[in-house]
């Protein structure tokens, strides 16, 4: 059952608002609140996916709200939307930096309004499945036990959350395939223990320099991608390069004198039309990893270039 909170005291307003939500049939149950207070019970007893505040009712503390809603993080946190005057912009563009909050200006438009309610709990629901995944990485089942990096399943989910984000937000999203060349004549030559040593070895790049919402899997035997959030396509490239020479030029170390030499192949492509869905994304990056195959390996090749 999908459930919004309407805080709201004015009773004309009200109207206005839960007349839209009838209209976009997206709630089974629509709890409602006039000020900060009676929210914060509704919010402390019952759990709902969407809240729509109006920032001028009475005693609304947003922050506090926020706060509330991050002490239930996980799945079944609630999404929130506010409603702000024109003259409250600031303050309500300010609320940007909480994740998953929108902010609607008034008068607003119910069509505008609808389309929104709707795009939040695409976005709950990609969440909460990305964290249902996230759970049972605690039980072992989305990390790959060798390199440490998430597995093909957690990425594909946490990619289409981010695919989502970079478009209500029109921020940039890049992301990186990567495949090590000639793992297959590594285990040949020297065994699989190598093949694992080289595999570590590549993993250990990523795991130590990438940034805190950046995202790192294993795909598959050999191959690695990276989801890149706030990133344009440059700094895609230029991350995938930085990559591609740290592994070239550390010479994997198996013991008792021997080591091998590795490279590593990488395309990058990033999220602007027509790419717009998760499957065109990595389509992209996986064509443009096999241009950098193609063109002898051990280089960066950008989507489109």
């Amino acid at each position: 059952m999908t459930s919004i909170l309407l805080i709201e005291d004015s009773e004309s307003q009200r109207t206005q608002i839960e007349e839209a939500v009838d209209r976009c049939g997206l709630f089974s149950r629509v709890l409602r609140a006039r000020g900060g207070l009676e929210a914060e019970k509704v919010l402390r007893s019952d759990c709902v996916d969407i809240v729509l505040c109006d920032l001028e009712a009475p005693r609304v503390g947003a922050q506090k709200l926020l706060q509330m809603r991050d002490t239930r993080a996980g799945r079944g946190a609630s999404s929130f939307l506010f409603l702000a005057a024109s003259a409250d912009a600031p303050r309500a563009l300010g609320l940007f930096d909480n994740e998953v909050c929108d902010v609607v200006l008034k008068p607003f438009d119910a069509a505008d309004l609808i389309s929104r309610l709707r795009l939040q709990m695409r976005i709950k629901r990609l969440r909460d499945e990305v964290l249902e995944k996230s759970e049972q990485l605690e039980k072992g089942s989305t990390t790959d036990p060798l390199t440490g990096l998430r597995l093909r399943g957690f990425m594909e989910g946490a990619l289409g959350v981010e695919i989502l984000r970079a478009q209500r937000h029109r921020m940039p999203l890049s992301i990186v395939r990567a495949d090590l060349d000639d793992l297959g004549r590594v285990n040949e030559q020297w065994g699989h223990p190598a093949g694992d040593a080289v595999l570590k070895h590549a993993a250990s790049f990523v795991r130590r320099n990438l940034r805190s919402t950046d995202f790192s899997g294993r795909m598959g035997e050999a191959e690695f991608l990276l989801i890149l959030p706030h990133t344009p396509i440059a700094g895609g490239v230029a991350v995938a390069e930085f990559w591609r020479e740290m592994v070239a030029k550390s010479p994997v170390q198996l013991g008792e004198g021997k080591q091998v030499e590795i490279t590593i192949s990488l395309g990058v492509a990033d999220l602007h039309p027509p790419l717009r869905t998760r499957e065109e994304l990595l389509k992209a990056a996986e064509d443009a990893l096999g241009a950098a195959k193609a063109k002898g390996r051990n280089c960066v090749v950008a989507a489109g270039s």
